[in-house]
């Protein structure tokens, strides 16, 4: 394997500008891969057009080492792309290990037939190779019949750096922040009734915010600052591929977590700065207002612990270097 410079391809989904502008977390990370790769030497360029015509062409014309797509139902157009092309694909669907949510009738989206079917045709094929960002994801993927080493594990990370610590008083004691999109997977509406959790994020469903007075509005670089401000953050999903960036922003910005079971996948279960409820008692109001003014009250004095422990875990300076590796080996460059 040749230790010179990879061109290297990274390919979203064209309908969020890269980076992006507020919520976004797949493009966030297709926008820190690019900067970490280049810091490491490499050749690296974004396509994000939803044009699917488009993209073929462009893969059509130009070569890389390798092409990843961040955008999973692209393993659909490896018939209209030279052989030569060595693709990788990650799925972000929060769903890939429970078969029973993947057929949405409402939009139409068959997460089996669109997705799941060609990634198993073509890596049985050898023709892609997947970057599944959890052991969970990989796991159900092998299990599914995609072969064990066309699966490599490339965990989302987070920016530490980026992120401000406020180690004395904050602007925003006793409030706890949930920093995601506002949608039905997320459960915002859990918080309904517990005045001392705020939201930031998108809106997509109106119906899951708590309460309007209870929403802070939709976040860009501004987060860098204003996330360690709050006491410490709430993520209460139903379903993830792993820990969503917003919990990994909020332990970079020194905040202990109060977590689903779904969010606490990837956590090491010794962080006593988050606390899991469990999911017979996630629609229990008084379990988490509990669960976060007793978190606050612990991880306040951990800030600067918090936030080191998530670097040398989820740093993005040592997970992308562990990515090229594993993609070289796989893909045999």
């Amino acid at each position: 394997m040749s230790s010179d410079p990879l061109t290297i391809l990274l390919v979203g989904h064209g309908s969020m500008p890269i980076p992006p502008v507020g919520w976004g977390a797949v493009e966030s990370l297709i926008w820190e891969y690019s900067l970490q790769l280049k810091a490491m030497g490499h050749r690296v360029e974004i396509l994000n057009i939803p044009n699917t015509e488009q993209v073929i062409d462009h893969l059509c014309k130009y070569s890389y080492d390798f092409v990843h797509f961040h955008d999973d139902i692209l393993v659909n157009i490896l018939e209209l792309i030279p052989s030569s092309v060595r693709v990788v694909v990650t799925s972000h669907y929060p769903y890939i290990h429970d078969t029973s949510k993947w057929n949405d009738l409402l939009s139409g989206y068959d997460y089996g037939s669109f997705v799941m079917a060609p990634l198993i045709h073509y890596a049985r094929r050898r023709r892609i190779h997947v970057c599944a960002v959890s052991q969970k994801d990989r796991d159900a993927f092998v299990s599914y019949g995609i072969p064990a080493d066309s699966v490599s594990i490339c965990v989302n990370g987070v920016n530490v750096s980026k992120f401000n610590v406020e180690l004395g008083p904050v602007q925003h004691p006793g409030k706890t922040i949930c920093m995601a999109q506002i949608i039905p997977r997320k459960r915002q509406h859990l918080f309904r009734g517990y005045s001392d959790i705020l939201c930031a994020g998108k809106i997509n469903d109106a119906s899951s915010l708590p309460n309007p007075e209870s929403w802070v509005g939709e976040w860009g670089d501004d987060k860098y600052e204003k996330l360690t401000q709050y006491a410490n953050a709430i993520l209460l999903s139903d379903g993830e591929n792993g820990t969503p960036l917003g919990i990994k922003e909020s332990l970079a910005a020194g905040l202990g977590c109060v977590v689903s079971e779904a969010v606490a996948y990837e956590i090491p279960k010794d962080w006593h700065w988050v606390y899991v409820i469990p999911e017979s008692q996630i629609e229990d109001l008084e379990v988490i207002r509990k669960a976060c003014e007793t978190n606050r009250v612990v991880a306040g004095p951990l800030r600067q612990e918090i936030r080191e422990k998530t670097r040398e875990l989820w740093d993005w300076s040592t997970l992308v270097p562990a990515y090229v590796a594993a993609v070289k080996k796989a893909l045999k460059i």
